[in-house]
């Protein structure tokens, strides 16, 4: 049996807020996370020099006090945490961008976890300074939970059905050791997700096939053997509830999948498309967090941990598109 990656124990956990209501899901979220496994909590705001002429934050950074008070709060859901453990921090950071300034933040203070929500600014300011949680997500050295509106789940809960796609790839394997663990922890099983891209293409045609599944009859049950065989490997029988195998279009049919089974957490690799198609299209990770039907944890892998990657296009404020 291969040895797996283990996975870190979360011991700190970095929040930035943009005061917009899916960050301050993002921050009760944090907060149900930081109570949960005694972590340290540290919550930031970026304010950007050259993005005040476009918008500016109409409210006031969190006072450490009502910080404690949420916390507090959420807490009370669950008998026997103290939120007097945890410890809490904020901070306000100036930087040219919003973007580069909180991934400058991380490969500095090195969190175990980044949480963020899934849409912040709006409008033409939203239009001319791209997605600042995209570019977090796409570049952060460390893994990143994307929240969107109305999707976190409380103190009292846990991810009873957590979601993990994968591609066979090392960095989805990752991600699904990520998922097995997670999973042990807090009580959950797994259902493990493969999709098969299968999108009619008018090439199928000339050859009288109608999709990948024609041509390849025995691809199915094929991927099928490959994902049990990683589950045996990794020895995540225990936690393992489904493996299925979809076909659609990648993205749709996770969020689709997800919906179906009442998944509350998705767990995925951020390793996705590159060069121009990256450029047009995006990735399927990203596509998968503004789908998705609950948080999305993206799990960077080692040699993304060891080697953070850096994007000439980060430092423009209209390089990101979301």
């Amino acid at each position: 049996m291969r040895k797996e990656a283990a996975v870190k124990p979360l011991k700190s956990i970095l929040v930035p807020m943009d005061f917009s209501p899916n960050a301050h899901e993002a921050l009760d979220q944090a907060l149900v996370m930081a109570v949960r496994f005694g972590a340290r909590l540290d919550v930031i705001h970026v304010r950007a020099i050259h993005e005040d002429c476009y918008t500016a934050s109409e409210s006031p950074v969190p006072k450490l006090s009502d910080l404690r008070r949420r916390a507090g709060r959420l807490a009370a859901e669950n008998p026997g945490v103290d939120p007097d453990s945890v410890e809490i921090r904020r901070d306000v950071l100036h930087a040219p961008f919003v973007a580069p300034g909180i991934l400058d933040h991380i490969r500095e203070t090195r969190p175990d976890l980044v949480v963020m929500g899934t849409h912040g600014r709006s409008g033409l300011s939203r239009v001319l300074l791209g997605s600042v949680a995209s570019r977090v997500v796409r570049m952060s050295p460390v893994n990143v939970l994307t929240v969107g509106r109305g999707k976190a789940f409380t103190v009292g809960e846990s991810p009873e059905e957590i979601v993990a796609p994968v591609d066979f790839s090392e960095a989805s394997r990752e991600a699904f050791v990520h998922a097995v663990e997670l999973a042990r922890a807090v009580g959950a099983k797994v259902i493990l997700l493969h999709v098969i891209n299968d999108v009619p293409h008018p090439a199928f045609h000339l050859t009288g096939r109608g999709s990948v599944m024609d041509i390849f009859p025995g691809l199915r049950n094929r991927v099928l053997k490959t994902m049990k065989s990683w589950v045996k490997e990794i020895g995540a029988e225990d936690v393992v509830k489904e493996t299925l195998v979809a076909d659609g279009r990648v993205h749709t049919k996770i969020a689709e999948v997800t919906r179906e089974h009442g998944g509350s957490l998705i767990i995925m690799a951020g390793h996705g498309l590159s060069g121009y198609e990256r450029l047009f299209l995006g990735s399927v990770t990203e596509r998968v967090i503004r789908m998705a039907p609950c948080p999305v944890l993206t799990v960077k892998t080692e040699e993304e941990r060891l080697i953070p990657r850096t994007e000439e296009q980060a430092d423009c404020p209209m390089s990101s598109q979301n």
